[in-house]
């Protein structure tokens, strides 16, 4: 799958190498060249990887959540397919255990004591990471769509959500059947 948030095109799959970068499963186009996927605005280059027997991503597409004040709103990448969670080495290992399905964003500074992101950096803020979504789904995501309903007065909707379909019966700790928001 492809999309392209941001200014930079993300691919997912089944492969192991990417323009001759040693990374399996998801990469990045920066317009020059493809790299791994990163966290962090100042250059770091971790490796990532996506634990499980088989780890690969099915599905990609970006969410814009409805503006909140004072909440973190800018668009996040969700990342679906076929992985237990994600692990990503620079200078200090962090492991997510998110079955099948995760999110990469943005994350405040504020958020450094999360066990389930980065360690905090040294002032080059905002960061950007790897999240759960719900603890993910006990079976394999094929497909991701953004459900917007349309505006009502001319107010943003707080309707919007992230819609996955595959190979699952339970999503976040709830029975579903293989289509769950």
């Amino acid at each position: 799958d492809v999309v392209a948030p941001t200014n930079t095109l993300w691919v997912g799959g089944d492969f192991t190498n990417a323009g001759g970068i040693a990374q399996a499963a998801l990469a990045r186009w920066n317009g020059i060249a493809w790299a791994r996927p990163d966290y962090t605005p100042i250059g770091l280059t971790p490796t990532i990887t996506f634990n499980g027997v088989g780890a690969r991503v099915n599905a990609l597409t970006v969410y814009d959540p409805p503006d909140v004040p004072g909440a973190n709103d800018d668009p996040e990448l969700i990342i679906a397919g076929t992985f237990t969670g994600v692990t990503v080495s620079a200078t200090t290992n962090y492991t997510i255990n998110s079955a099948n399905i995760l999110k990469y964003g943005r994350k405040a500074e504020t958020d450094a004591g999360d066990i389930n992101v980065a360690p905090a950096l040294p002032v080059y803020q905002p960061r950007l990471l790897y999240e759960s979504m719900g603890g993910g789904t006990n079976g394999t995501v094929h497909a991701l769509a953004v459900w917007d309903p349309p505006d009502v007065f001319g107010a943003d909707s707080f309707l919007s959500m992230v819609v996955a379909g595959g190979d699952f019966t339970n999503a976040g700790g709830n029975p579903e059947g293989r289509i769950a928001a």
